[in-house]
């Protein structure tokens, strides 16, 4: 069972990195997304969204940058990058540009939508255990209504486990500790972000997409950090819509992934 302290809550400041490429084909997701960031309960001047667009080519980025200028109720900032860095090369560009005032780095899916209450919940549950270094919650398949995943774990074999895949949400009934959260939706304290990397970022640039939260997750714990999850349904995403159809691109990503874990 995770340790808890009685503190009173005095808001942090959140940084939220949200990142995008070439996501025409599900951009109605995509401004549920942004949406939904703009609307979360949390004190609008404790939190930042940062736009990364990953060097998109099909007209999304200049949607996704009218969109957000056109809400003035937060603090946003907007980067175009030249070229495609991946998931990793685009979060770290997010990391750097940060306000230096953020305690936690959130990082969220072009296509995940969070619910209204799900920072707030993050912030207050990461503030009770200043031991974490990472943390999610419990994120739904909308095309199922079951559990995308509930937390991650590394197998003796290196290979990557979503709790309770598949079930139903209520099936999470208590905190627990877990291997990492998942780049999906998920909340990262910065001091511990800092001390397991020993650098200004979140990832290695050379992975690219997939593996990087299990790196970081890894290297929290490494670090005297832990990484948890909440019982508590914060989002539901779309697994697989930006890449999903690459399986091309899937298997490479993959590959990479056992490779460097089983390198380090």
């Amino acid at each position: 069972m995770l340790n808890t302290i009685g503190v009173s809550i005095a808001y942090p400041m959140v940084s939220i990195i949200w990142l995008n490429y070439n996501s025409k084909g599900i951009v109605d997701r995509v401004l549920k997304s942004l949406d939904a960031v703009f609307d979360l309960d949390y004190p609008e001047d404790r939190y930042e969204l940062i736009v990364v667009d990953n060097g998109s080519s099909d007209g999304s980025f200049e949607t996704i940058r009218g969109f957000v200028e056109r809400r003035s109720n937060i603090k946003k900032k907007i980067l175009g990058l030249d070229r495609n860095l991946g998931f990793a090369g685009g979060c770290n560009a997010g990391f750097r540009a940060r306000d230096r005032g953020a305690k936690y780095i959130v990082l969220l899916n072009n296509d995940a939508i969070p619910r209204k209450d799900s920072l707030r919940i993050f912030v207050e549950e990461m503030e009770k255990r200043p031991y974490l270094g990472g943390a999610q919650g419990v994120i739904v398949d909308p095309r199922t209504g079951f559990v995308d995943t509930a937390g991650n774990y590394v197998s003796e074999y290196l290979f990557p486990l979503a709790y309770l895949r598949g079930n139903p949400p209520n099936d999470m009934k208590r905190p627990l500790y877990i291997s990492y959260p998942d780049g999906a939706y998920s909340i990262w304290r910065v001091d511990a972000v800092l001390k397991a990397n020993k650098a200004e970022r979140l990832f290695y640039d050379e992975l690219f997409a997939y593996c990087d939260d299990i790196v970081l997750g890894l290297k929290i714990w490494d670090s005297d950090y832990k990484a948890a999850s909440f019982p508590h349904v914060v989002a539901e995403h779309s697994r697989g819509s930006t890449l999903g159809k690459d399986r091309s691109a899937q298997i490479l990503h993959t590959i990479k992934c056992i490779s460097f874990l089983y390198h380090i």
